[in-house]
């Protein structure tokens, strides 16, 4: 755990890095994913600068599954176009477990 504490602590690190050098940048995990509420992490919404979340459903950007995903983005602007909810269109493999996870594929 502690370990990846340090990861999550560097991510946010070199995102401030980023901020001040101007390069955009975004982190992404499983929208549900405790990852966001790791301080650091979540610290970055108060960064001062223009950071947003994105969400969308991989299955409208490629992917086959609806897998709900946020990004933490700056720019926001930059990833803004990415938001979309899964639209009902099309069908849905299913999740399942070994011996290659779904989200391994996805």
């Amino acid at each position: 755990m502690a370990k990846a504490n340090k990861l999550y602590a560097l991510c946010a690190e070199i995102a401030k890095l980023c901020i001040d050098s101007g390069i955009p940048w975004t982190i992404e995990n499983p929208a549900n994913s405790l990852f966001w509420q790791v301080p650091d992490i979540s610290a970055l919404l108060s960064a001062g600068a223009e950071i947003a979340d994105v969400h969308f459903d991989n299955c409208m950007l490629g992917g086959t599954r609806r897998k709900e995903t946020r990004l933490r983005a700056w720019p926001s602007a930059a990833f803004s176009s990415m938001a979309v909810s899964c639209d009902g269109s099309h069908t849905h493999p299913p999740w399942r477990r070994g011996p290659a996870f779904s989200t391994s594929l996805e």
